[in-house]
């Protein structure tokens, strides 16, 4: 019967809210069609954590509110990551292509084979408390929005945001410390990445 009430409590979200909730995600988007598959991704996601949260949200005494600034965030967290790629990809891999880079993480995965760099980022990781190391994984090599690496570890996303502000401050440390020219690559994808 639990998983019952789940799946029709979700549905009955699902049926009240999407519409709206498209509407909104259309407007902070400024209608733009380009990008109609990352609201349709984004409200997927949400539902997905409306019905994972079903216990929270059978009592809650707003559920649309909680919806609706909950497909906000995650929005706007699918907004920065996409403009992130949208940025590195229109970078050239080297001054005798034109190419441009298919994503994020190939480009950094080139880079980190450089000894340099790797020496940068392991001066930046070592800086870093244990919590502060496991955002940076999250957050910098695997993508994660800061809603989804709140929701993870059962933190608010103001600890989150305070996390990757104290990680920005320890790698503008190292950056001053650092004659790597390579740190400008290390500072320009960890400042971009922080962009919130």
């Amino acid at each position: 019967m639990g998983k019952h009430a789940q799946e029709a409590f979700t549905a009955q979200l699902y049926a009240q809210y999407y519409q709206p909730l498209e509407k909104q995600c259309r407007r902070i988007v400024q209608y733009n069609p380009e990008l109609d598959e990352l609201i349709s991704d984004c409200l997927q996601k949400v539902f997905l954590k409306a019905f994972q949260a079903y216990d929270k949200l059978k009592d809650h005494p707003n559920v649309g509110g909680w919806l609706f600034l909950t497909t906000r965030n995650a929005l706007m967290d699918e907004l920065r990551r996409y403009n992130r790629q949208q940025a590195l990809s229109a970078l050239p891999i080297d001054s005798c292509t034109e190419r441009a880079l298919p994503s994020l993480y190939d480009y950094v995965e080139q880079f980190i084979e450089n000894d340099a760099v790797q020496q940068c980022i392991n001066a930046v990781i070592f800086s870093l408390t244990p919590g502060e190391k496991e955002i940076f994984q999250k957050h910098f090599m695997e993508g994660m929005g800061v809603l989804e690496i709140a929701d993870e570890n059962g933190v608010t996303q103001g600890a989150v945001k305070g996390a990757i502000h104290r990680i920005r401050l320890k790698a503008k440390a190292v950056k001053k410390q650092t004659n790597f020219l390579s740190i400008l690559f290390v500072s320009y994808w960890i400042f971009q990445s922080l962009n919130i």
